[in-house]
């Protein structure tokens, strides 16, 4: 996300808005080119993800599951995280992981080997 940031930023800089709005749509130059909740989302401290990993992995009896429980009571309203549903597409639930909406699409990030 960073990295895509930066892409941004560097190729889309100069550019005037008017010609972004023309090309991306009303607003959109705003919406789809600025990723700075998703790189918030994903390592703002105290409660970014990267942060309640870390957590996790100091906790005396952190775990997985307890990973994507926190990510996901934490981030349950934010608008780049989803709490998976378990239906006849989707086998995950939100205890057992979590989707990241990032820029190139949406991402169910699993439980399991997150804190080896």
């Amino acid at each position: 996300e960073k990295l895509h940031s930066l892409f941004l930023t560097h190729v889309f800089h100069g550019v005037p808005q008017a010609t972004l709005e023309q090309v991306l749509g009303e607003g959109g130059a705003t919406s789809r080119l600025d990723n700075t909740e998703c790189v918030a989302l994903i390592e703002s401290p105290p409660h970014g993800i990267l942060h309640l990993l870390d957590h996790q992995c100091r906790a005396p009896q952190g775990s997985d599951l307890g990973f994507c429980v926190a990510a996901n009571k934490c981030h349950a309203d934010h608008r780049f995280f989803l709490s998976p549903k378990l239906s006849r597409s989707c086998d995950v639930e939100s205890k057992s992981g979590f989707i990241v909406r990032h820029f190139a699409g949406d991402v169910l990030y699993r439980a399991g080997a997150f804190l080896e």
